[in-house]
């Protein structure tokens, strides 16, 4: 009993073991969004690493090209979607950064100054998920700066470096037009 019990245990470690060496290019789709029978390749999704960097991203010790680059916008927020994954397929690992537009205002604020502080429930909002990690828009930063600013033409400039709540390095520098969603552009 106790030796098909530890079995198991080994069996879930390995896999689990096996599912964090995943690096970012290996998480690209490669196959058919038809299906593998579908006799209509056109369709086929492309794979990253021939798309042209949108920017990069680190996440932890891996740099990961971004593939996927969106800007939504409202009264209150700005939010900008990335995704190291090829447009077309499933965007099983992606990143959402949201700021209040008060913040938006091209200086460098620090997410834990101490007389005027980003409150993560109110002014940021952050998510970041792949095959292997999640990260909540519940949890704050433990520490790190964020610096962004969209002008009227929707030229985005973001640079955000922060530590997520375990301690995992994030950060991104992005500067370019991002025309939101549903533009026309």
């Amino acid at each position: 009993m106790k030796r098909n019990v530890l079995i198991s245990i080994m069996s879930m470690c390995a896999v689990v073991l096996l599912s964090a060496v995943v690096s970012c290019e290996r998480r690209l789709p490669d196959v058919n969004p038809g299906g593998p029978d579908s006799p209509d390749d056109s369709s086929a999704v492309t794979p990253a690493d021939t798309l042209e960097s949108l920017g990069t991203y680190v996440f932890g010790a891996d740099t990961c090209d971004i593939h996927v680059l969106r800007l939504e916008e409202n009264e209150s927020y700005v939010y900008l979607f990335i995704s190291p994954l090829a447009p077309g397929g499933e965007l099983s690992t992606y990143a959402v950064f949201g700021l209040r537009r008060y913040w938006c205002d091209g200086e460098e604020h620090d997410v834990n100054d101490v007389l005027n502080p980003l409150d993560h429930n109110d002014d940021y909002y952050f998510v970041y998920e792949d095959p292997v990690y999640f990260y909540s828009q519940y949890r704050a930063f433990q520490e790190g700066t964020v610096r962004m600013s969209v002008s009227e033409d929707w030229m985005v400039r973001l640079s955000l470096d922060v530590l997520l709540i375990d301690g995992t390095p994030f950060s991104i520098e992005i500067s370019r037009t991002v025309p939101p969603e549903g533009s026309g552009i």
